[in-house]
């Protein structure tokens, strides 16, 4: 199946909120995408993550973790609305 926006990539792994329907995390070789909207639409959210590949996307509360390959694991505030995501400092 393709993910709009895919441009040929792969999604690797995918995380759905239990809390908020319609909110998607997924990764891919390059990157970690957020949609808001049940998958219609994904927005890149992985600016100043030390690395883009092998991230590993989680829920917790209105937050978006990832978890990269030995340099931790970051968030980034999530709104409940279809709106974009804050970017973290």
């Amino acid at each position: 199946a393709q993910w709009p926006g895919a441009a040929g990539r792969a999604a690797h792994r995918l995380a759905f909120d239990p809390a908020h329907r319609g909110r998607i995390a997924l990764t891919t070789e390059t990157g970690a995408y957020l949609s808001l909207d049940d998958g219609a639409t994904f927005q890149r959210v992985d600016a100043g993550l030390p690395s883009p590949t092998r991230l590993v996307p989680a829920f917790a509360a209105d937050a978006l973790l990832v978890g990269t390959t030995g340099s931790g694991a970051f968030w980034r505030a999530v709104p409940a609305a279809a709106a974009p995501p804050a970017a973290a400092p």
